[in-house]
């Protein structure tokens, strides 16, 4: 079952009547973007495991640092802000 011409006209002109012309460009942005967040969860579903994982690598090499690693690198963010400050 496919929309004809005549079907398709008739759908506008009611979403006329009913929203009015100054919010077709709202509804259309709507429908729009949820078209696309549909596209893009259902196109790239192991996308989110492999960010996942890349997570999970990051999380163990922050683990994996020693206490001294840790000052040391606490000490240089310090020093950043403060010249990022001046």
């Amino acid at each position: 079952m496919s929309l004809g011409p005549w079907e398709i006209g008739l759908i506008v002109i009611l979403v006329l009547i009913i929203f009015g012309a100054g919010k077709l460009p709202q509804i259309g942005d709507m429908i729009g973007k949820t078209i696309r967040n549909i596209r893009r969860a259902t196109s790239d579903p192991l996308g989110d495991e492999e960010k996942m994982k890349t997570i999970d690598v990051d999380n163990k090499r922050q683990e994996d640092m020693s206490i001294d690693d840790l000052e040391r690198e606490i000490s240089r963010r310090k020093g950043m802000i403060s010249s990022d400050s001046k």
